[in-house]
């Protein structure tokens, strides 16, 4: 397929060689003039008697990372609240269970009414001892004035390097106009009190989100 679309990019007729393999693809095409490609998954590296010359980015795959199971230990990881407090998952084990939700920024509609309808049903959730925690890339000030200006009363934490996203298989990567670009999928893990994930929603629909949430705490055993 790599072969066929490269026909197309140089012309019908144009010989292309090189070899491929389960991680990586290399072929090469010399022109007339001398000018040779080297071409790789998603790049084609223009090059004169072997030596390159510069480099055409094509196309990049979005970086997908694996989802967790529901059964297994759910990741470990300490980050700041919007008050510069640090929160570690694991002080909850024994004592809480946890909601934890990733969302991709503060401020947009769907985010701010996720953040709200988790915020009114915060009581219900701790007469289930349960715990409910936001994340997202924001830092922490960000996180502040955005729980000031729509009253919202859970905890939001600050994953500004993205790593609590990656561990948790939320955060897609990929490259755009040249430079790196990354979001984060909107998806809820419940975990109880052993710290082993019993429920993980992803690309989920904010609206009504925090009550069909709430309703499977309930339902914890």
């Amino acid at each position: 397929m790599l072969k066929r679309a490269l026909s197309g990019i140089w012309g019908p007729g144009s010989e292309i060689t090189g070899a491929m393999s389960s991680d990586c693809a290399f072929f090469t095409r010399e022109t007339r003039s001398g000018c040779r490609y080297f071409v790789g998954l998603d790049s084609i590296f223009i090059g004169l008697d072997s030596k390159l010359r510069g480099c055409i980015r094509i196309s990049a795959e979005p970086e997908t990372l694996p989802m967790l199971e529901v059964g297994q230990p759910a990741p470990l990881f300490s980050l700041p609240d919007a008050d510069m407090e640090s929160v570690e998952l694991g002080t909850f084990r024994g004592k809480k269970n946890v909601v934890l939700y990733f969302y991709p920024r503060d401020g947009t509609p769907s985010c701010t009414l996720q953040a709200t309808e988790f915020s009114d049903h915060e009581g219900e959730f701790a007469r289930h001892s349960c715990v409910v925690l936001g994340v997202s890339p924001d830092d922490c000030l960000c996180h502040a004035k955005f729980r000031d200006d729509n009253g919202v009363s859970i905890r939001l934490l600050a994953d500004t390097e993205g790593e609590v996203c990656r561990k948790y298989g939320v955060l897609q990567e990929g490259e755009t106009n040249g430079g790196r670009k990354s979001s984060v999928t909107r998806a809820t893990f419940v975990i109880d009190k052993k710290g082993a994930l019993r429920h993980a929603l992803y690309d989920v629909n904010p609206k009504g989100h925090a009550l069909e949430v709430l309703h499977l705490v309930k339902a914890l055993r």
